[in-house]
This record gives structure tokens, sequence and C-alpha cells, in this order.
């Protein structure tokens, strides 16, 4: 664990913390704004594949705090004097495109619209990976996970879209 936090020999545990708290928020306040999903999410028709609802907060506090240690790691290489502006802006970027994507789907019930989302959230993160990489090759890997579930959903949400 501490070789994640380490970066150019140093750490900053404040924004470590700070990093990983941001994407945390943008999910907490998501669920809050969309309460009742998981009774939307058992109503709906959904593919043999489909995981029970406790899945998803389990599965999202997880990649949310990868995410966070991802976006640190950056952070991190930022304060050696490197620009990451363009880093920086994708990754909150597809943060923007996740918040959006559950009222979408839940509260508006726009599943197509939800698929372009997420579909464009796939592409920024793509990006956001190819970024980190360029700066930190261990920021990247942390947001494999992150989106083989992104691929994982867009399926899931073509299925859903496709069954209702």
């Amino acid at each position: 664990m501490s070789s994640l936090i380490v970066v150019n020999k140093k750490k900053n545990v404040k924004a470590l913390v700070i990093s990983i708290l941001i994407p945390l928020l943008v999910g907490f306040i998501a669920a809050q704004l969309t309460s009742g999903t998981s009774e939307i999410y058992k109503s709906l028709e959904r593919p043999s594949f489909a995981p029970p609802g406790i899945v998803f907060p389990i599965a999202w506090t997880i990649l949310y705090i990868l995410m966070g240690i991802a976006y640190y790691r950056i952070w991190m290489v930022g304060q050696e004097g490197y620009n990451i502006r363009l880093q920086k802006f994708f990754y909150f970027a597809q943060l923007f495109l996740n918040f959006i994507w559950t009222p979408i789907f839940f509260y508006f019930e726009m599943r197509g619209l939800a698929l372009l989302d997420i579909i464009l959230l796939f592409l920024v993160v793509l990006i956001t990976i190819a970024l980190f990489n360029n700066r930190d090759k261990m920021s990247a890997k942390l947001l494999i996970p992150y989106l083989l579930w992104i691929i994982f959903a867009m399926v899931l949400n073509y299925s859903v879209w496709s069954l209702n």
C-alpha cells in the first residue's frame, strides 16, 4: 500500500484523503439525488447476468477509492512541476459523466441517453488512462478496474434498455 501513496519519494496524506473523498462524495451525492434506485432496479426487466443490487455500492466504493488514489498520484506528479492540466480536465470530465449517469438512468428513466452517457464515459476514461500513463504508469493501472466495470455497465445498460 505504501508504494501506492509514495510518489517520487514523497507522500501527502492530506492530498490522498482529499483525492479519495472527491469521487466518494460524487458517488454519494448521485446516490442521494436518486434515492430509491434499488427499488427501481428491482422493478426492471434485467438480463440473467445482472448482479443483485447490493453489488453496486460495494463495487463503486472500491472503484471510487482506486480512482481517488490514481488522481492523488497525478496530483503529486503535478507538485513536481509537471503540467497535469489535461489529466485533471479529463479526470473531472469522467467524474461528471459518471455523476450524471445515475439520474439519467434512474430518475429521468432515459436509458438510451444513459447508454450514450456511459459510452462517452468509456471514451473519456480511456483518454484519462492514456494521459495518466504519460505521467505515472501506476495511476493509469489503478483505473483499469474502473474501465472494466464501465464495459460491464455498458452491456448491462444496453440490455436493460433493450428489455424495457
